[in-house]
């Protein structure tokens, strides 16, 4: 690196498959989040429903709703 170039942030994907999952997903964003935070590091994390039918997309959506960070792609049905 040359003097006065910036070292450009980079930024960690989390892709989190999400089957069946309700009651777990608060806890795996706190996790992520609390250990970004700490690093100081940029993030992102992407939740991917495959189709469940226990509430995982709820509360993936609420999760969303709190944290721009997160983002989802929901199936219809397994895969």
């Amino acid at each position: 690196m040359k003097a006065g170039e910036q070292m450009e942030q980079l930024m960690i994907s989390f892709v989190i498959p999400s089957y069946n999952e309700a009651g777990n997903i608060a806890n795996v964003m706190k996790a992520i989040k609390d250990e970004m935070v700490q690093q100081q590091m940029a993030y992102e994390v992407l939740f991917v429903d495959d189709g469940s039918t226990d509430g995982t997309m709820i509360e993936i959506r609420d999760i969303q709703y709190m944290h721009p960070e997160a983002e989802y792609v929901s199936f219809t049905r397994n895969f």
